[in-house]
């Protein structure tokens, strides 16, 4: 059974629902339909809490700038506790954000296991990184729309992933005000602890809705290019209806 949760209005809505009739075709065409199950329910999970934490990272952020301009309107040495607390909360919350966007992409990977399957089971299935070589390297006939898909993205995809590895292992989130007093943060990669290195500091903001709007492009994407795939049935023809 695939776990349907609600949606939490923050951008991947119409690409869930894709999923959602896409894996229905899929366990149609498994015989590991309990397997495949617990990998679906992960997967939406998944999504589920990407939306949360980008929702939480945008509010925290939101109260950190609007606490650090209540010191400066008042511009005599003020300090507010609440402003230090939303800084670190930002980053927290921007932390567990590439975590579960890594873990999606990975859970997304067992599911394309699942849809070659029957063609081959030489696919690696637990590391999207693996799995993109896969069809990038080694089988680039395999699907090439897929690996178009693939090769397209890598760029910000690298970039999350890069700044998962360093926040996980080596750094935390530096959450800052720029000169025009935006929430800014720095992209890391992992081990780089070099003081003098290129500091690449971007808007977080406009970051955290360009990762969202490219997932959400990228999962709907990963649908058209495997749903032929997938048995003809009656959810298939959903696809033709959906926005």
């Amino acid at each position: 059974m695939i776990l349907v949760l609600a949606s939490s209005q923050t951008g991947l809505e119409s690409a869930r629902g894709k999923l959602v009739l896409f894996l229905l075709d899929l366990q149609a065409k498994t015989n590991d339909a309990s397997a495949l199950g617990e990998a679906t329910n992960a997967l939406l999970r998944k999504m589920i809490s990407v939306e949360v934490l980008y929702d939480r990272c945008i509010r925290s952020m939101r109260a950190f700038k609007s606490s650090n301009a209540e010191e400066r309107r008042r511009n005599n040495g003020y300090w507010r506790p609440e402003t230090d607390e939303y800084r670190n909360d930002t980053a927290v919350f921007l932390e567990c954000f590439h975590y579960s966007v890594r873990s999606l992409f990975d859970m997304l990977a067992r599911i394309t296991w699942y849809v070659y399957k029957e063609e081959t089971q030489s696919i690696p299935h637990w590391k999207f990184s693996a799995q993109r070589r896969y069809f990038t390297r080694t089988e680039r006939k395999r699907n090439p729309e897929y690996t178009s898909l693939i090769e397209r993205t890598h760029t910000w995809i690298d970039r999350v992933f890069a700044d998962r590895d360093s926040f996980t292992h080596y750094f935390v989130p530096d959450i800052n005000l720029n000169s025009e007093f935006s929430v800014v943060f720095e992209h890391r990669k992992p081990m780089v602890e070099d003081h003098d290195r290129d500091r690449h500091v971007e808007d977080l903001d406009g970051y955290l809705k360009s990762v969202m709007t490219n997932l959400d492009s990228f999962l709907k994407e990963y649908v058209r290019v495997h749903k032929g795939r997938l048995l003809e049935t009656h959810y298939m023809s959903l696809f033709d209806t959906e926005p």
